[in-house]
């Protein structure tokens, strides 16, 4: 150590003497020495930035571990900000601002570190777990729209059905019927026996009718045929009845292509063939072959000939 401060003294510029201090220091658990001696390397090459932000993740969390909180959350923004393409910095300063109460701050960490790379599994589930805790809160105090804020920054494919199922529910009780048939329909997929959603979906059912006696807008038509598909998937699980198949595959050949519908045609169709795959093959391979055809039919660029 004496040795690489001397040539650090005599000689500056030359950023390996800073930074094998840096490193000698890192070994020591001296961080915030080490801290001092990187930044000294990385104002001469930037080569050294990445042990300038790991001396930062260790104090921070060397800090955080004292009970330091403010101090902590210091060095590991400082590491994340030095160093924006470690992902487990995000990991530990989105756990960090958790356990300050900084949810949003927490969750924004973890979508940062979902940035770097898509398919991080432990930020998903980070982002649940905050997610989940803060919406069911919410919840049960009655704040619908923190609710709905809350579970709404669960990644769509990541939710069980218990919270599309809850979904469903609030979004009815702010009067958003589409989100709520899309939620409740994605409940009866992943939950078929799932009564409650059911019985919602099927209140769903009243409403749009109810609405369309006043208003003929085509939108309230197309969302009859999503909750459609919705209810065969849902019932064709269940019971698996040839007829029902059938007026699925009917269905399927006259709805609407906006996105909304055909995304809920692809959601449907994949339950359905699926689930009837061993008792109806040739159908299963129908229902496939077609949805998979509207799908291309709607994603395909538009002729400008035409």
């Amino acid at each position: 150590l004496e040795l690489y401060r001397a040539y650090a003294d005599m000689y500056p510029d030359w950023w390996q003497a800073h930074s094998e201090i840096g490193r000698i220091y890192l070994e020591q658990r001296d961080f915030l020495r080490a801290i001092t001696a990187f930044e000294a390397a990385s104002a001469v090459d930037p080569a050294a930035t990445h042990n300038l932000a790991l001396a930062h993740h260790r104090q921070g969390v060397q800090l955080q571990r004292a009970g330091s909180g403010d101090d902590a959350l210091t060095h590991l923004k400082a590491a994340t900000d030095l160093a924006p393409t470690v992902t487990d910095f995000y990991r530990t300063l989105g756990q960090a601002y958790r356990a300050a109460g900084r949810h949003d701050e927490a969750v924004g960490a973890f979508r940062a570190a979902l940035q770097v790379d898509p398919e991080l599994e432990w930020a998903g589930a980070e982002i649940t777990k905050v997610s989940l805790s803060l919406g069911e809160a919410a919840r049960q105090r009655g704040d619908w729209d923190e609710a709905l804020k809350r579970f709404e920054e669960i990644d769509v494919d990541r939710r069980p059905a218990s919270v599309h199922a809850i979904l469903g529910w609030l979004y009815l009780e702010v009067e958003d019927i589409p989100n709520a048939v899309h939620a409740l329909g994605r409940a009866m997929i992943a939950a078929p026996d799932d009564a409650g959603s059911r019985q919602n979906l099927d209140f769903c059912l009243k409403e749009i009718r109810r609405i369309q006696r006043k208003d003929d807008s085509p939108s309230w038509s197309r969302l009859l045929q999503r909750l459609e598909a919705f209810r065969l998937a849902s019932l064709i699980a269940r019971r698996g009845r040839k007829a029902d198949v059938a007026r699925f595959e009917e269905l399927l050949s006259g709805v609407a292509a906006d996105e909304a519908t055909v995304e809920t045609l692809r959601l449907a169709a994949d339950s359905i063939a699926e689930s009837i795959r061993s008792e109806f093959p040739e159908a299963a391979d129908r229902i496939a072959a077609e949805a998979a055809a509207r799908v291309a039919e709607y994603d395909a660029p538009a002729d400008p000939h035409e």
